[in-house]
């Protein structure tokens, strides 16, 4: 199955061991993770807000989360919804 992932990270670790993160497609059919941080960057991801896809640029990521996305309220979305439609 082909297809673009959507990554978590997640600490696949037992308990009372030190932390092991891994990156996880949370697609439901998707098995594939990338067994090391670092090789997340670079990587096309599909965003946790808007469902578009992305490169990821940094490692330090609980959820995939793109540029656009990152940083904005959901406040600010509807704001913009709402400009976009006419409404304000």
């Amino acid at each position: 199955m082909k297809h673009i992932h959507k990554y978590r990270r997640i600490n696949i670790a037992s308990k009372g061991k030190e932390k092991y993160n891994v990156f996880k497609c949370m697609e439901p059919d998707c098995n594939h993770y990338l067994p090391q941080e670092n090789l997340i960057i670079g990587r096309k991801s599909i965003c946790f807000s808007c469902g578009n896809s992305f490169i990821v640029k940094t490692k330090n990521f609980a959820k995939a989360v793109c540029e656009d996305c990152k940083g904005h309220s959901l406040e600010s979305k509807v704001e913009d919804i709402l400009k976009d439609i006419g409404v304000i």
